[in-house]
């Protein structure tokens, strides 16, 4: 356990404000279907993911020496920017759909939302990975 609470220390976040922002043009100005434009951020955010999950998870283990915080650190990262991005992108247009004005609903939702579910993919992989890989 208390490799975990080490890992603690190195909490990934994954927010975009311009996932709201895209989302609510697209929406407004009707130019994309909802499904080509979730699928467009998909790809885009799974690409960034990668990458940035790529990195961090090396920089995991080339600051701690812990070759086991390298692809808890970097997945955790994936699916942070993907849980982010696809909650940027779906929120706005569900508010549109509701008629209620995305611009001003979707900003402090989006960034609730992306702050406690990158904390909860954290732990959770964290917490996983560490039983998986043989750390207690």
């Amino acid at each position: 356990m208390a490799d975990v609470k080490s890992t603690t220390k190195r909490v990934p976040w994954a927010q975009d404000p311009q996932e709201v922002a895209t989302a609510i043009r697209a929406a407004a100005c009707s130019q994309v279907s909802v499904y080509r434009l979730l699928g467009r951020e998909l790809v885009t955010a799974a690409a960034l993911g990668l990458a940035c999950g790529a990195l961090a998870g090396m920089g995991a283990v080339l600051l701690t020496g812990q070759t086991a915080y390298g692809p808890i650190i970097g997945s955790a990262l994936v699916c942070a920017i993907v849980w982010a991005s696809m909650v940027g992108t779906i929120t706005p247009i569900v508010f549109n759909r509701l008629n209620i004005d995305p611009a001003l609903a979707s900003g402090p939702l989006v960034t609730t939302l992306n702050d406690s579910f990158a904390l909860l993919i954290y732990f959770g992989l964290s917490m996983l990975l560490v039983h998986v890989v043989g750390l207690s």
